[in-house]
């Protein structure tokens, strides 16, 4: 495909706009990661237990090893962080292309500075996997959408892209491709069908009559990226099994329900199931269990499990618990801008697009509330932005009118969200040295670390100093490290306690970062 004047000027457009977004972002906020299970894959990948391992367990075990041959030819750089920030950076720049293509040129970079601003400072300033994986399925869904909107289906370099990112987003995150698929075809059929006259799958018909070649198109990037995805999940499973690390992927799944996605609050029959009280559940919650075999494993997999049974009683109580809780995430905005923008886009049924995305809206979370999944800011971003897809997709031709306006309006909506979110933004990280911290520990005494809570202390671009768990007298609190590599003699299976009550689940009140401290026998 030979690329004319307008579209070499749309990609350098698309480059900067979110380069220069990237820069000023990282020159005024500090980062730091939400998720623990962020922290634990840049642990394995930097080696802080000594070994440097590509069996980041929760994304596919290639970007694992492409992250760990970076870290080995670029050391002082952080090469998990710069693989989140890599892929979000390409995610919004074809989307920004794609924007600039279908809209005016003004309009283009408007959107493409909010998108790039919201999910940014989202996917920058507190990183994440998941997030990652998010922006990449949606970039995919809009290079898609947009290539059969214009009938250019025989652009291989299109339909190459294409595949790409959705087998990128499949191999950084399969449940979050999952999602972003279903809700995000979702919008696109919300959207062909809108503005055709609710004649659905208008780009496959053709005089009235199904478009043979159309479909084809569909089917082969279908079958590419559901073909090129298994094989890959393929090769991931097998590396583990021949490793010896079968609990990493009977087990794996859990923990990102657990830690990823969310847990709900403590239910009085976890004690006759699962022989735990809330204060103990309260410490799996964040992180802090022992590893006792596989009925340690088979208890946090049914935990994981646990969810609401559907009820009015449920329904109930979810509007009453979880729709004022979006005012307080950021992505939230950038969905609510995006129906204001619904009035500049020269489209039909406009009133039809506000109401079922808010219906997917009300009903997404309704789902995640039973499963017990909706309180991490990870998983609220996954489920809202692709939300925000059709939003996008009826801007095409959009005319300037009223352009002053819609910056002014802009311009105060982002004053109203920092004086909202302010107070919440992180302030400072440490900066201490980790060798001369883990030196400094005393012999004659073992101390218990919660390591994810020390590590998430740092920036999330800070390098994790390779083999500081091999001090001596020093374990982890963190049970989900026992799954991967290197770090199973540094997790204890049970805990001293006055009352002998906390057997494989660590008493919180009794560990914060460093204070847990017991004498060896």
């Amino acid at each position: 495909m030979n690329l004319n004047s307008r579209q070499k000027k749309n990609i350098l457009y698309a480059l900067g706009i979110n380069y220069v977004i990237y820069i000023l972002l990282r020159l005024f906020f500090f980062t730091t990661y939400e998720s623990q299970i962020d922290i634990m894959m840049q642990a394995a990948v930097r080696g802080v237990s000594g070994t440097k391992t590509a069996g980041i367990i929760y994304s596919n075990i290639i970007l694992g090893w492409i992250i760990k041959v970076f870290t080995v030819l670029i050391p002082f750089m952080n090469g998990y962080y710069v693989y989140l920030v890599f892929g979000v950076l390409t995610g919004l720049s074809v989307i920004s292309y794609i924007l600039l293509l279908r809209t005016d040129r003004k309009l283009g970079m408007t959107l493409s500075v909010v998108l790039a601003s919201f999910i940014g400072y989202e996917c920058y300033i507190l990183p994440g996997y998941m997030k990652t994986a998010s922006v990449i399925g949606i970039a995919m869904l809009v290079v898609l959408a947009d290539t059969f909107e214009r009938g250019i289906l025989k652009s291989r370099k299109r339909i190459a892209v294409t595949i790409g990112l959705g087998i990128l987003c499949s191999m950084i995150c399969l449940s979050v491709f999952l999602i972003t698929m279903f809700l995000g075809a979702a919008g696109i059929i919300i959207y062909d069908a809108s503005q055709h006259e609710w004649k659905f799958f208008s780009w496959f018909r053709k005089d009235g009559k199904i478009a043979k070649e159309q479909l084809k198109s569909m089917a082969v990037v279908v079958a590419a990226i559901i073909i090129g995805g298994t094989f890959l999940y393929g090769i991931d499973i097998i590396s583990y099994h021949i490793s010896g690390q079968d609990d990493a992927v009977t087990y794996r799944s859990a923990m990102v329900r657990m830690y990823g996605y969310g847990m709900g609050s403590y239910d009085e029959s976890y004690a006759e199931k699962y022989g735990i009280d809330s204060a103990e559940y309260d410490s799996i919650k964040k992180g802090s269990f022992g590893v006792t075999g596989e009925s340690t494993w088979r208890i946090l997999k049914n935990l994981s499990k646990e969810h609401e049974k559907f009820s009015l009683k449920t329904v109930s109580s979810y509007f009453k618990s979880v729709p004022l809780k979006w005012f307080g995430y950021g992505i939230f905005y950038l969905f609510l801008i995006m129906l204001f923008l619904l009035s500049y886009a020269p489209c039909n049924k406009k009133r039809v697009m506000v109401w079922t995305q808010i219906l997917l809206l009300f009903s997404s979370f309704l789902v995640l509330y039973i499963c017990h999944a909706w309180q991490n800011n990870g998983i609220v971003f996954v489920v809202i932005l692709p939300l925000i897809l059709p939003l996008l997709l009826v801007q095409k031709d959009a005319p300037e009118r009223e352009y002053r306006y819609l910056w002014a309006y802009l311009v105060v909506m982002s004053v109203i969200l920092y004086g909202k979110f302010s107070s919440n933004m992180v302030s400072g990280v440490s900066t201490e040295n980790m060798s001369d911290r883990f030196a400094s520990l005393g012999g004659g005494q073992t101390n218990m670390l919660d390591l994810n809570a020390y590590l998430k202390s740092f920036s999330a671009q800070k390098n994790y100093t390779r083999g500081i768990l091999t001090a001596e007298h020093v374990v982890i609190s963190n049970g989900a490290y026992a799954l991967m590599d290197g770090f199973e003699n540094y997790i204890m299976s049970s805990v001293p306690s006055e009352n002998q009550k906390y057997e494989w689940v660590y008493n919180t009140k009794e560990i914060s970062i460093w204070n847990m401290v017991f004498l060896d026998e």
